[in-house]
């Protein structure tokens, strides 16, 4: 695929044998010029990998490294801790999920991970939950590790922001202004899980959902 006089040519797709990393600085310049180019970039990657890794972004290093510190903390707690957040127990899908527990579909093996799910973490009064949108209400939030509702908090809101250049990205790389979307990212629906797949001979199948996926990996979060 290449652009030629603001026209996409299309040509057949390729089999990639890496996933492209991004550099994505330049976008956050007043040069015009170079935000597209970085738009293009993206576009491509989103068209013919449909993965693609950033660096240049505005969530601190340090924020992430205290994210994936903080899901090691979390996951090394005896069951019983873990459980009191057990997410079966809440009314929305909130709050740890234990090993074995998704299925995702019938027949096939179930999903060898633990995981803690959060949400937008909306009161009882808020508009989507009087109006019982699925999935819509208050987060369950751990007791310990200590300051995990902070952090996690913290995180989440650099990693929306991400979310939201990498979308004005996306406008500007179909021709469209950088805030084309704004008016739909007032109040975003977010969905973010911690997981941890201890070592294992077999995983269970996995499905791939088309959205916007933010994937931060450690080594740190394998057994030993």
């Amino acid at each position: 695929m290449r652009l030629e006089n603001n026209m996409i040519i299309y040509e057949p797709p390729k089999a990639p044998n890496k996933i492209p990393l991004i550099d994505i600085s330049d976008f956050y310049s007043s040069d015009l010029e170079k935000q597209k180019s970085i738009a293009w970039e993206l576009h491509k990657a989103a068209r013919e990998t449909g993965f693609f890794y950033v660096e240049g972004h505005k969530v601190p290093l340090a924020l992430m490294d205290a994210q994936l510190d903080l899901a090691k903390k979390y996951f090394s707690q005896p069951d019983d801790v873990k459980m009191e957040c057990y997410s079966k127990n809440w009314e929305i899908v909130r709050g740890y999920e234990p090993i074995a527990a998704q299925v995702l579909d019938e027949g096939s093996p179930a999903d060898l991970k633990e995981g803690f799910v959060i949400g937008n973490d909306l009161s009882p009064s808020h508009p989507y939950v009087s109006k019982k949108v699925p999935n819509c209400g208050p987060n369950q939030w751990p007791h310990s590790p200590t300051g995990f509702k902070e952090q996690y908090n913290e995180y989440l809101h650099h990693v929306t922001g991400l979310a939201k250049d990498l979308i004005e990205i996306l406008a500007l790389s179909l021709n469209l202004p950088r805030d084309y979307f704004a008016e739909g990212l007032d109040e975003p629906m977010i969905f973010s899980r911690l997981l941890h797949y201890p070592e294992q001979l077999n995983h269970g199948e996995k499905n791939l959902i088309l959205q916007l996926r933010f994937l931060l990996e450690a080594e740190l979060l394998r057994e030993d």
